[in-house]
């Protein structure tokens, strides 16, 4: 008898050691799987009701019960079976919602022209995702957008407003769970999702390889791991008219911005970032996304400094989803520290090439501009 209680005052323990680890790392609010767990801890608690001066009095105990092997000491224990037993049950509960439902992905899409799904079989598989824990919220204003043929301010009001609502409903169902992005719609438009994601965190960003036809996650920075190193962005100014009202920002990632692309900015001061060698499917890494988007915003909000009268950013650029995605955080999180900008579709084949443009700051956020 004296062996079955030390055991289950070590498991006791145990549970309890567990416990003040759940608290340490949960967030201010509790989630219903700490809220589980510390129900059921508290319920097994209290099943022994001596049992805060044995917790107290543990090391005392175990020793005693070393030394006293060979005694035929016996302990009468006034246990609370059915307290036990739903404690225990509550305990398990908790675990597995934190395991396997907690543990869900909620994965936003603004869907292209191709309307690729994550929640298609090969797309799971490909990500490693176990199918009942994704659920995708999609963005579909294609046939609205028409392939940016004949965009009017109507055509745009209707997919601003659609962006606007399904990104903060978004948010709203997925409030205690994971979150991921994907998409491959159209640069303005994305980073205009991105400022309505400011106020929650992406756990993951989903990329598609048209070389490979497949998806992939971009990988985490693991202490355990070393990250490999991955290409930096160079800044490079055109002119310098410092008396300038209006300045391009040209962001070269995926594709090398020409300049003639930008002739229809003849005229205009022109601040290239990029990459020397820009390509496909380059961002691999969270922290390399984070950098660039930091590096591209934070160079934004100090143009001032160069250009005083500075009031208008007319920003084109080749770059991935996610990274459209990371620059409407960031420049929500600073809008009031940032000159209008006005984020432009680039079509090829099209004269000019930059056919429209949609202001992504707080101030007309939405508006349709046209050259």
């Amino acid at each position: 008898m004296n062996y079955c209680l030390m055991i289950i005052n070590i498991v006791l323990f145990i549970l309890l050691a567990f416990l003040v680890l759940k608290i340490k790392n949960a967030n201010k609010e509790q989630t219903p799987a700490g809220l589980l767990i510390g129900t059921g801890l508290a319920l097994i608690t209290s099943s022994f009701p001596d049992f805060t001066d044995k917790l107290f009095n543990f090391a005392e105990t175990a020793l005693s019960y070393i030394n006293l092997v060979n005694t035929t000491q016996t302990n009468e224990m006034d246990v609370n079976i059915i307290s036990l037993i739903c404690g225990i049950l509550l305990v398990l509960l908790g675990i597995y919602y934190n395991l396997n439902i907690k543990d869900r992905f909620f994965v936003l899409n603004i869907l292209s022209k191709d309307r690729r799904l994550i929640t298609e079989r090969n797309n799971i598989k490909d990500l490693k995702i176990i199918d009942f824990k994704l659920r995708e919220h999609q963005i579909d204003v294609v046939r609205m957008f028409d392939n940016a043929n004949n965009i009017t301010v109507n055509s745009c009001k209707y997919i601003f407003e659609e962006i606007e609502e399904k990104t903060k409903r978004f948010i709203s169902e997925s409030n205690d769970f994971k979150k991921a992005f994907t998409g491959m719609f159209s640069i303005p438009f994305t980073i205009l999702a991105g400022t309505y994601l400011s106020a929650t965190e992406i756990d993951k960003y989903f990329e598609y390889n048209r070389n490979t036809c497949k998806y992939y996650s971009l990988k985490e920075d693991k202490w355990y791991k070393k990250i490999k190193t991955y290409p930096k962005l160079t800044i490079e100014t055109q002119s310098n008219n410092i008396q300038s009202k209006e300045i391009v920002v040209a962001v070269s990632i995926t594709k090398n911005i020409t300049d003639g692309d930008l002739i229809q900015f003849t005229g205009k001061d022109i601040l290239k970032i990029g990459l020397q060698n820009p390509k496909d499917n380059v961002i691999e890494f969270r922290e390399q996304l984070g950098d660039y988007a930091k590096l591209i915003v934070d160079t934004i909000e100090n143009l001032k400094t160069t250009y005083p009268n500075l009031e208008t950013v007319h920003l084109v650029g080749a770059i991935p989803s996610c990274l459209s995605i990371e620059l409407g955080r960031k420049i929500s999180l600073i809008s009031n520290r940032l000159p209008m900008i006005i984020s432009y579709h680039f079509k090829f084949g099209n004269i000019p090439k930059y056919n429209f443009g949609i202001i992504v700051t707080e101030k007309d956020k939405g508006k349709l501009i046209k050259p």
